[in-house]
C-alpha cells in the first residue's frame, strides 16, 4: 500500500471520528484545531527533557504518541480548510496535497541536522506557525518532525489505526464497566498497545489495506482484551 493511499484512509478514518462527536463537526466554532496543535506540540516539546532544573529520562514512546495525537488535530485542521470549506469538495486533490508537502519534505530532508535542540527550535517553530493559522508550514514541519524521530508515512498509518482501535477498546470498556483505568501496570495503555503493534506488525504479512483493518480491527483488539482482562481486571 503506498503513502498517498495511506493518506486518504487517514483522512476518512478522521472525518468519520469527528463525525461522532459532532455530525457537523466542521461547522463547530469552538472546535479550535490550530490550538489543539498548539497544545499538543507543547506536550511534546516536553518529551525531550529541555527542562534544565529538573532531572527526567527522554521518552521515545511519548514523542510517537504525542505525534499522533498532533495528527488527529491536524488532519481536522486540514479537512474542514482544504476539504468542507473548499468550493470543489475534492478529497483527492487534498491527498495529493499533503503527499505532496510529505514527499517535497522528505526530498530535502537530512537526518544528520535532527538533534536535540534542532528539533526542539523546530517544534517552537511549528507551534508559532499553528497560531498564525498556517496550516501549510503547520503541516510542513509536523512531516519534517515525524522524519526526524525517524517514522515514516507508513509508521504514521500503523500507528494512527491503532490508537483508533484503542480509542474503541477503551469506550467498550467504559460502557461495560462502569469505568476504565488507563493505567496498566503502572504505565499508560498508549505504550502497551505501540509495544504490541510493533510486534504484530514483525509477526504478520501486511500488503493490502485489509491486511491492515484485519490486524488492527481483529488482531490488535484481541491482545488487548487478553492483555486488559488479565493484567487489569484481574489486579484490580
Amino acid at each position: 500500500m503506498q503513502g498517498k493511499e495511506m493518506l486518504g484512509i487517514m483522512l476518512i478514518e478522521q472525518d468519520e471520528l469527528n463525525s461522532r462527536l459532532s455530525e457537523k463537526w466542521y461547522l463547530e466554532e469552538s472546535f479550535l484545531y490550530h490550538r489543539a496543535v498548539f497544545m499538543e506540540l507543547a506536550e511534546l516539546m516536553d518529551c525531550f527533557n529541555w527542562e534544565w532544573w529538573k532531572k527526567k529520562k527522554e521518552d521515545k514512546e511519548n514523542v510517537i504518541i504525542e505525534l499522533i495525537d498532533i495528527w488527529h488535530f491536524l488532519m481536522s485542521w486540514v479537512l474542514k480548510q482544504e476539504y468542507y470549506q473548499s468550493t470543489d469538495k475534492n478529497m483527492d486533490m487534498v491527498v495529493d496535497k499533503i503527499y505532496y508537502t510529505y514527499k517535497l519534505v522528505k526530498s530535502n530532508f537530512d537526518k544528520n541536522n535532527c538533534s536535540k535542540d534542532f528539533i526542539l527550535d523546530l517544534i517552537e517553530e511549528t507551534m508559532k506557525y499553528a497560531l498564525d493559522y498556517d496550516l501549510y508550514r503547520t503541516t510542513k514541519n509536523f512531516f519534517e518532525l515525524l522524519l526526524c524521530i525517524g517514522l515514516s508515512i507508513g509508521d504514521l498509518f500503523k500507528y494512527y489505526i491503532a490508537k483508533k482501535t484503542l480509542n474503541k477498546f477503551r469506550w467498550a470498556m467504559s460502557y461495560k464497566h462502569g469505568t476504565y483505568n488507563k493505567m496498566w501496570n503502572g504505565e499508560e495503555d498508549n505504550k502497551v498497545m505501540l509495544r504490541m503493534v510493533d510486534k504484530l506488525s514483525d509477526k504478520y504479512k501486511i500488503e493490502t489495506t485489509h491486511d491492515y483493518f484485519r490486524l488492527y480491527d481483529e488482531i490488535l483488539k484481541r491482545e488487548l482484551i487478553e492483555y486488559y482482562n488479565k493484567e487489569v481486571i484481574a489486579n484490580g
